[in-house]
């Protein structure tokens, strides 16, 4: 009974480690503002998600996989430009799915060696490679092949270089504050402390 009461209290303690600033970062099926955004997202409701990806997306280090919904709804929403800046901001703190993502873009714009540079960073990134996924759109693989020796050369050492940096947090505006407010009061839940910390 004492281990029971024990392994209870351990998963009660852990839920509150997800969160920073009262925004919690469940996995999946979890209350959170994250989770809840991301559903409306995959359902196609970007309009509403984005404001509380933006919300959640502020937060900084931590929270790349929100930066990358945001940008994919910016995306979803015609919007290429904010997309681009999103996806931007989690590839360089290192976010392999908008690496390859970007990588993708541009190759659909045309833009063969930056194409081949995020490709050649996503190649270099170990987190898909550790889970065996493989996101690299065929377009930007076609773009790289599309490029002179010296071109793809350049964008291979540019990538060499590569460094992630560390995910800026953004002030907080008065909606964000609205939602971190109502977060802030929600009961753990004993799940919470059992579900994966991280998005992709």
């Amino acid at each position: 009974m004492r281990l029971v009461i024990l392994s209870l209290t351990a998963v009660l303690a852990l839920s509150g480690c997800g969160s920073r600033d009262g925004i919690p970062r469940g996995g999946p099926g979890a209350s959170d503002p994250f989770s809840q955004a991301r559903v409306m997202a995959r359902r196609g409701d970007c309009a509403h998600a984005v404001p509380i990806l933006s919300c959640v997306a502020a937060n900084g280090p931590g929270f790349e996989a929100a930066v990358h919904e945001l940008a994919r709804c910016h995306a979803e929403l015609g919007d290429g430009e904010a997309a681009v800046a999103e996806f931007t901001r989690a590839a360089n703190a290192g976010w392999a799915a908008s690496q390859a993502e970007l990588a993708g873009l541009h190759a659909g714009r045309g833009d063969g060696p930056e194409a081949a540079y995020w490709a050649a960073v996503y190649r270099a990134n170990s987190r898909d490679q550790a889970l065996g996924i493989a996101r690299l759109p065929a377009e930007a693989a076609s773009a790289e092949a599309g490029l002179e020796t010296a071109e793809r050369d350049r964008a291979r050492e540019r990538a060499a270089g590569f460094t992630p940096v560390r995910l800026e947090a953004r002030p907080e505006t008065p909606q964000c504050e609205r939602l971190r407010r109502r977060t802030r009061h929600r009961e753990p839940r004993l799940m919470d402390g059992l579900q994966p910390q991280f998005g992709s």
